[in-house]
C-alpha cells in the first residue's frame, strides 16, 4: 500500500513499519531465547546458572529456568499488549496530523457556526498576527487529540464527509481495538460490566486479564493501515494541493472606526467574480468600493474572510445583489460587539 502526499500519511507509514518490524524481531527473539533456554535445561538441569544480559551500559543477570519459562509466554505476551497500546498512539496521531496537513491547503472547512468568544485586544493581535485561523486550527486539533473514537469519527464526518473505515472493513473491529487499549491502559487489561455486555463475553472469560494474539496485531495494522489509507485518500480527493493564502488591509480601521463592524465570509463561484474582490475594486451601491469598507481581508482559492465597518447597509445591499446575480455563495457575516469604554471619575 502507497502513501499518499499527505506528510501525515508517510509518517504513519514509517511508524507503523518500524512497528511491525519491532514486533516481528522481538517475537523471533523470545523464540530463539525460549529454544537456548531448553537446550541449557536439558543438559545441566538445576545448575544451568544465569544469562547475562548486555542492557546498556550494564550487564544484568537473569537465572536460565526463569528467562526460559517467561520467553516461553509472559514475555510475548506483556509485548503484545505494548505494541497494541503503541499501534492505536500511531493511529491517533495520524488523524490529528492530516487534518493539520489539510489546513495548508484549504480554509474552507473551518467555516461552521462555531463561537469564540474573545476581547478587541485579543482580536487585533490576531488580526495583525494572521492568527485567527491559526488559533480556530488549534481548537479544532486539541479538541480531536481530547475525544474518543466516536468523536473523531464525527468530526471526520462533519467537516469532510469522510467515514473513517472503508466499505469492506468493520467498525466494530476499530472500537474493539480501542476498547483493548483503554482497557489495558486504564484496567491492566482486566474487562470491565461495560466491556463484556459489548463484546459478549462469557463469565469466565470476564474474571480474567485480556489477551492479544500475535493475530491480534498483524489484524489491528492491516485495520489501521487500511482507514488511514481510506480517510488520506478522500481527503486528497477533496483537497489536491496546497492553497496559499494572500491577506490585505483597506482604508478602514479598527480603532478609529465609528460604525458597525461585521465579520462577513463568503465564496465566489467562479474565478471571474473573484478580481473585484482581490483588487479591492467592487462598486458599492450609492458610491464608494470595496476597499472603502474594509478593514482586514483573507483570500484563500475563491474563499473571501473580511473584517468590515462603515455604513454597512449599502455594502451588504450590494452583496445582496451579488448573490442574486450569482457571483457569490449565500453570505455569512457576525457582528462584532464593541466593549464599553471605561473612564476615570472624580
Amino acid at each position: 500500500m502507497k502513501s499518499t502526499n499527505f506528510d501525515s500519511h508517510k509518517k504513519f507509514r514509517r511508524e507503523i513499519t518500524r512497528t511491525l518490524a519491532l514486533f516481528e524481531a522481538s517475537t523471533h527473539s523470545f523464540s530463539t531465547l525460549l529454544s537456548e533456554g531448553k537446550e541449557r535445561l536439558r543438559k545441566t538441569g538445576a545448575k544451568s546458572g544465569s544469562a547475562a544480559l548486555d542492557v546498556g551500559d550494564k550487564i544484568v543477570k537473569v537465572p536460565w529456568s526463569k528467562l526460559t519459562y517467561h520467553a516461553r509466554d509472559l514475555y510475548p505476551r506483556e509485548l503484545r499488549f505494548v505494541l497494541l497500546t503503541r499501534l492505536v498512539t500511531i493511529y491517533e496521531v495520524f488523524l490529528v496530523n492530516i487534518v493539520q496537513d489539510v489546513s495548508r491547503r484549504s480554509k474552507v472547512w473551518l467555516i461552521d457556526d462555531g463561537r469564540i468568544e474573545t476581547s478587541h485586544e485579543k482580536l487585533l493581535t490576531d488580526l495583525w498576527n494572521d492568527d485567527i485561523e491559526k488559533n480556530i486550527i488549534e481548537k479544532h486539533l486539541r479538541s480531536l487529540t481530547n475525544g474518543g473514537l466516536t468523536d473523531k469519527r464525527k468530526f471526520f464526518q462533519k467537516k469532510f464527509g469522510v467515514e473513517l473505515i472503508p466499505p469492506n472493513r468493520s467498525l466494530h473491529d476499530l472500537e474493539k481495538i480501542h476498547d483493548l487499549r483503554n482497557l489495558f491502559v486504564h484496567r491492566g487489561g482486566a474487562p470491565d460490566h461495560l466491556f463484556a455486555t459489548k463484546y459478549s463475553l462469557t463469565k469466565k472469560q470476564a474474571k480474567h486479564r485480556q489477551h492479544v494474539s500475535i493475530e491480534d496485531i498483524y489484524d489491528a495494522i492491516s485495520l489501521f493501515e487500511g482507514s488511514a489509507w481510506h480517510v488520506a485518500t478522500n481527503l486528497e480527493a477533496k483537497f489536491p494541493g496546497e492553497i496559499k493564502a494572500s491577506y490585505t488591509f483597506g482604508n478602514q480601521s479598527f480603532e478609529d472606526s465609528s460604525g458597525e463592524i461585521c465579520l462577513i465570509e463568503f465564496s465566489c463561484k467562479k474565478q471571474l467574480a473573484l478580481t473585484p474582490y482581490q483588487d479591492m475594486t467592487l462598486p458599492i451601491i450609492g458610491g464608494g468600493v470595496w476597499k472603502d469598507y474594509i478593514i482586514w481581508q483573507g483570500i484563500e482559492g475563491k474563499n473571501i474572510t473580511a473584517l468590515i465597518s462603515g455604513r454597512l447597509t449599502k455594502l451588504f445591499k450590494t452583496l445582496n445583489g451579488e448573490v442574486m446575480d450569482d457571483h457569490i455563495h449565500k453570505l455569512r457575516s457576525t457582528k462584532i460587539n464593541r466593549s464599553p469604554k471605561v473612564t476615570n471619575s472624580g
